[in-house]
């Protein structure tokens, strides 16, 4: 797994584990936990390429495709291991 890929990793499961409300008030509570685990330059990236979404019609900030992604990721780094 590339650099790239473990950072988009890293912050796929760490969003894919809280709603898009909780998401919002983790960044708001804890700003510096929130940039560890979901670097900006990051989460534009994702939001660009529709991984995450923040419309609050959404009840997860991840989309299903960026789901996709992350199962992609995950079989990339078990194949690594």
């Amino acid at each position: 797994m590339n650099k790239i890929d473990k950072q988009w990793y890293k912050t796929l499961k760490f969003l894919s584990k809280m709603s898009l409300d909780e998401t919002f008030e983790f960044k708001k509570k804890y700003p510096k936990k929130f940039k560890k685990h979901v670097p900006e330059k990051i989460w534009n990236d994702l939001h660009k390429f529709g991984y995450i979404s923040s419309i609050n019609d959404m009840p997860h900030a991840v989309t299903p495709s960026g789901l996709q992604q992350l199962r992609d990721l995950e079989d990339i780094r078990r194949k690594d291991l």
